[in-house]
């Protein structure tokens, strides 16, 4: 593979992982043999690749090629004349031969030189970089390094810059931040999402302007693996909640700010989007957060209106830990203090009102306020559960004179929640059952509150506004998805 016959020029190509020793070995190898005879070889083609670039390009090669490169495995690939010549090691093997190419340079220069040329990548863009560390299982599996487009779109690129290193603050003084948050979402050849810095569940957003902002423009196109992007509830509600696409997805592009890129991380990339999951949401440790029970929602909304963040454990009832079966565990919610075990949403809820100040404030001693709307949520149950479709009908109706009863019994009263102008506990028990009826209801069944329930829907509106509903409630993938275990026999 000299000079060819026809008297063309060799042209040399090389691909390579930009952080590589190898791929600087080859770089200097090319640029001396042009450089000492030049009459031979045409411009250098020379590629220094990010890892998630290098990744999609030697992917493409091996779908290309196929067979006889799809065993390749280096991190620098080199071409001659288009042709596949192979790693690094067998490009110097091939100058040796044909061009008396002979390096003396220590390995320790290569390495100097991969890194100085990885630093001045970064340095030389008008870009800004952040990373996070990503465990599964509690175990680390790598760092997400992600290229934020400043120039194209900087109040979202801040925001998340923000949100990555922890420097932002709430108005009282608590810090807004993805430390220790979930990628609660998983379409496995579609995308990730997490970013949900409230509680993890999905359903809740914040930025560092305020609860959203504006959707910034629609430059970035979703045109490949890796693209970062806000993700959002409709036009103009961006918070902290983001994606990554596992594969180009041009149907985002009009809908979904994208503002970066993944650089570096492809291996935590797979892992991640590898997860085994349920209706889309990791099962990684087996933990699966509660949102079909709206009897735990009851008990979070408590804690929350008492400002109170106890340690949650999240279990798989249908795998239930040995350490939750020491306790007497046999539903959830459970808890468990000191001195004792409570194992009623009930009597958890209380708990949290009669210990932390100010005491008793949810509590009302009114009996017709602790049992309205009573009966709702088990008329739901047997009418989504049901299968016969011969008794929808009169199980429909059931539910709705119960909602009917509850609208009248709301309309009676001058407050606007159950017994006061305030959260109470009658209404942390009955909001979270109604948000299952809203969901799942409608999933299911096609059912939903009938508008001239108007002040039962006031109320609903009302209830689940309240930061302390806002910052407990789970997505709605979820309720669905535990209902569907009911379907099916769970």
């Amino acid at each position: 593979m000299e000079v060819q016959e026809d008297g063309k020029k060799l042209q040399i190509s090389i691909y390579g992982l930009l952080k590589s020793y190898n791929f600087h070995v080859a770089r200097t190898a090319a640029e001396a043999m042009q450089q000492n005879d030049a009459a031979k070889f045409d411009n250098l083609e020379i590629h220094g690749l990010f890892e998630c670039d290098w990744h999609e390009f030697i992917t493409a090669k091996k779908k290309e090629i196929k067979q006889e490169f799809w065993g390749f495995n280096d991190d620098t690939v080199v071409f001659v004349n288009g042709n596949v010549l192979g790693s690094t090691q067998a490009f110097i093997e091939w100058a040796t031969k044909n061009f008396d190419y002979e390096d003396y340079r220590p390995l320790a220069l290569y390495e100097a030189m991969a890194c100085e040329a990885y630093k001045e990548r970064f340095e030389n863009t008008k870009s800004d970089f952040v990373y996070m560390d990503v465990t599964i299982d509690d175990k680390p599996v790598g760092k997400l390094v992600f290229e934020l487009y400043s120039d194209i779109c900087p109040k979202t690129s801040k925001n998340f810059l923000e949100l990555c290193s922890s420097s932002h603050k709430r108005e009282d003084d608590s810090i807004i931040t993805y430390k220790n948050t979930v990628f609660h979402r998983v379409l496995k050849s579609g995308w990730i999402q997490g970013g949900d810095v409230v509680n993890g569940s999905g359903a809740n957003t914040e930025s560092i302007y305020g609860p959203v902002f504006e959707d910034e423009n629609f430059s970035v196109h979703h045109d490949r693996r890796g693209i970062l992007g806000m993700a959002n509830k409709g036009r103009h509600t961006n918070g902290s909640q983001f994606y990554i696409t596992l594969s180009p997805a041009q149907w985002m592009d009009t809908k979904f700010v994208a503002f970066g890129r993944l650089i570096e991380g492809n291996d935590a990339l797979i892992a991640l989007e590898n997860q085994k999951t349920y209706n889309e949401r990791p099962t990684a440790g087996q933990k699966t957060l509660l949102g079909d029970c709206p009897f735990c929602h009851r008990v979070r909304m408590t804690a929350a209106l008492k400002n109170v963040e106890p340690e949650l454990v999240f279990v798989d009832v249908t795998h239930k830990p040995e350490v939750f079966l020491k306790l007497g565990g046999s539903s959830v919610p459970l808890m468990q203090t000191d001195d004792l075990v409570l194992k009623d949403s009930a009597a958890i809820s209380r708990y949290f009102d009669e210990k932390y100040p100010p005491t008793n404030i949810l509590d009302t001693n009114e009996e017709s306020c602790n049992s309205a709307g009573a009966a709702i949520f088990g008329k739901f149950a047997t009418f989504v559960k049901n299968k016969d479709s011969a008794l929808d009908n009169d199980l429909r109706k059931n539910l709705l004179d119960e909602l009917r009863i509850f609208n009248e019994f709301l309309s009676s009263r001058p407050h606007r929640f159950i017994s006061s102008d305030n959260l109470t506990h009658p209404d942390c028990s009955l909001l979270p059952k109604l948000y299952h009826i809203k969901v799942a209801g409608k999933f299911f069944k096609n059912f939903d509150i009938p508008k001239d329930f108007a002040r039962l829907n006031e109320y609903v509106r009302a209830g689940f506004d309240t930061e302390a509903f806002k910052k407990t409630v789970y997505e709605e993938n979820e309720v669905i998805a535990g209902w569907q275990k009911h379907m099916d026999g769970h």
